[in-house]
């Protein structure tokens, strides 16, 4: 699987997790994926504004992005994105 793939996989999987209200963290995510605590670092940085840093140092999503993404949203998106 090439790198953008295996980067697509974990951030879709953190997203799925944030929004079933689950936290994260660096370290186990680190040994599920098989990559270093610094690459789920950066990945967990690309996610931007819509996770937080809580004080026990696990991830959870921030206030404000909480509605329910349905597949339904995600396959549009994607449809509309192939036709441009």
């Amino acid at each position: 699987m090439a790198d953008n793939e295996q980067l697509a996989r974990r951030l879709g999987i953190m997203l799925e997790r944030l929004y079933q209200r689950q936290a994260l963290d660096r370290q186990i995510l680190a040994v599920e994926f098989g990559v270093t605590e610094r690459t789920i670092y950066r990945d967990l940085q690309r996610l931007g504004d819509i996770i937080r840093l809580r004080e026990d140092g696990l991830y959870e999503l921030a206030p404000g992005f909480g509605c329910r993404i349905e597949p339904r949203h995600l396959i549009g998106d994607l449809a509309a994105r192939r036709q441009d």
